[in-house]
C-alpha cells in the first residue's frame, strides 16, 4: 500500500523547480559587473582627458616658442580688442611697423582720457600676458615675446573744463521737431560723479554694471533724482577671452539654465530696473538664439531693451522687436574720445541726425567729461529744436 502513494513523483516538480533555479546569475555577480564596466568607462574618461591636455600643453608651449603670429595678424587683434573696448581708430595717433630678419616691431601710440587710462593699461596688460607675452612698463607699456616686440604709447590730454553748473533748463520758447534719448553706460564705479550726473535736470539713463563697487548705491541715486535705471548686461564680445565681459557675463555657451541664474543675480545686485542694455557683446548679440533666450529672462523684470549696437551685424533689436518688447537701438557713442570739443561736436551730429529721423538713441559714459559737456551742451542742443527725453520715449515695440 505504501507504494501506491509515490511521493516521489509528487517531489518532482520541485525538483525542476531547484534546478531551473541555479541557473540563476547572483545579484552580487551582476552588481559587480556593472560596478567594473563603470570604472573602466572613468578610467578611460581620465586617460581621455589627460591626453587632451597634453595635446594642447604641447600645442600651446609649441606655439609659444615656435610659431610667432605675423604683425599684420597681430594688429588685426589689436583692433578687435580696442574696438571692444570702444576705443576708435581716430584714437590712435600713429602706428609703425618694422620687420627685421629676426624680430618684429609694432609701435602704437593711442590718445585716452584720464578717465581711461588706468582700465585700458590693465586691459592691455590682461590681454598679451594671455597671449605669452613678456611684459615690462617704463613710460610707454612693451610686450615681447621671441620675433615680436609691441610697445603702447598711452596719451592723455588734460583739458581746462569751462563749464557752469547753472543748467536750469529754459526751454518755454523752443519749438521742438525731434526727441533724442541718452544713455550713460559703465555707471557704478564713482559715486559722486553719478550724484552729478543725475543732479543734470535732463532726463538720462544710467546704465548700470552688476558686481561693480556701487551698483546698488548708483541706482538708489539715480531713483532719487527720478532718473531711468538700466541695466547694463554684460554680454561676450569678439575679442572673448582676450576681452572679459565682467562678472555675470552672458556668453555663447552658456546654458538658458544658466543665463536665467545669471540674469536673476545681476538684477538682485542693482534692484528694479527700468530697461536693459548690453555691456560690449559684439559676438552675442550677433546669434539669435542666445539673444532669445536672453530676453526671454530680461522679460520677466522688463519689457525695455536698448540694443548698444557693438556690432554691425547685431540682431538683438529684432529679436527684441519679434518678441513684442519695447526696443530701441543706439545709433551713436558721443564720447569715444574724452576731449571736450570732440564730444561737443558729436552731440551737435547726433542733434542733426535726429532732426532727420525725428528719433534717436545716444550712447556716452559716466565719465568726468562727458558729465561736464553734458552741462555745457545740452541747453544748445534742445536750441537746435531737439528735446533730451527719456529713452522710453523713443523706443519701438
Amino acid at each position: 500500500m505504501a507504494r501506491k502513494k509515490q511521493p516521489s513523483k509528487k517531489r518532482k516538480p520541485q525538483n525542476r523547480r531547484k534546478k531551473n533555479s541555479g541557473f540563476k546569475i547572483p545579484p552580487v555577480i551582476i552588481v559587480g559587473g556593472i560596478f567594473l564596466i563603470m570604472i573602466g568607462i572613468i578610467a578611460a574618461s581620465i586617460i581621455n582627458i589627460r591626453l587632451q591636455k597634453l595635446q594642447t600643453e604641447y600645442s600651446g608651449n609649441r606655439d609659444a616658442t615656435v610659431k610667432v603670429q605675423s604683425p599684420a595678424e597681430v594688429d588685426k587683434k589689436i583692433k578687435l580688442f580696442l574696438y571692444d573696448h570702444e576705443i576708435s581708430k581716430e584714437r590712435v595717433l600713429s602706428k609703425n611697423i618694422k620687420n627685421t630678419s629676426e624680430t618684429d616691431y609694432i609701435e602704437y601710440t593711442i590718445r585716452l582720457s584720464e578717465y581711461e587710462l588706468g582700465s585700458l593699461r590693465n586691459s592691455l596688460i590682461n590681454f598679451f600676458t594671455k597671449n605669452n607675452f613678456d611684459f615690462s612698463e617704463d613710460d610707454a607699456l612693451f610686450f615681447h615675446k621671441p620675433g615680436l616686440n609691441i610697445t603702447f604709447n598711452l596719451k592723455t590730454t588734460p583739458m581746462k573744463e569751462n563749464y557752469t553748473d547753472n543748467y536750469d533748463i529754459n526751454n518755454g520758447n523752443i519749438d521742438y521737431k525731434a526727441n533724442m534719448a541718452i544713455i550713460l553706460d559703465d555707471s557704478g564705479y564713482n559715486l559722486d560723479l553719478a550724484e552729478k550726473a543725475a543732479s543734470i535736470k535732463y532726463p538720462l539713463t544710467l546704465s548700470i554694471i552688476p558686481y561693480t563697487p556701487y551698483d546698488r548705491e548708483t541706482a538708489e541715486i539715480a531713483r532719487k533724482h527720478d532718473k531711468t535705471v538700466f541695466l547694463h548686461q554684460p554680454m561676450q564680445p569678439k575679442s572673448y577671452p582676450d576681452t572679459e565681459p565682467g562678472k555675470g557675463a552672458i556668453l555663447l555657451n552658456t546654458p538658458e539654465t544658466l543665463i536665467k541664474i545669471l540674469i536673476d543675480k545681476n538684477v538682485e545686485q542693482i534692484g528694479k530696473i527700468d530697461g536693459v542694455n548690453n555691456h560690449m557683446g559684439s559676438a552675442l548679440t550677433e546669434n539669435r538664439l542666445k539673444m532669445k533666450e536672453s530676453l526671454k529672462y530680461i522679460n520677466k523684470y522688463t519689457d525695455t531693451f536698448v540694443d548698444s549696437h557693438t556690432s554691425a551685424d547685431t540682431v538683438a533689436y529684432k529679436i527684441c522687436k519679434e518678441m513684442k518688447m519695447n526696443c530701441g537701438i543706439s545709433d551713436k557713442f558721443i564720447d569715444n574720445s574724452g576731449n571736450l570739443k570732440y564730444i561737443k561736436n558729436k552731440l551737435i551730429e547726433s542733434a542733426e541726425l535726429a532732426l532727420k529721423q525725428k528719433e534717436l538713441i545716444v550712447i556716452g559714459h559716466l565719465r568726468p567729461k562727458t558729465v561736464n559737456a553734458l552741462i555745457k551742451f545740452l541747453p544748445e542742443i534742445e536750441q537746435m529744436g531737439v528735446k533730451i527725453v527719456p529713452v522710453e520715449k523713443v523706443i519701438q515695440q
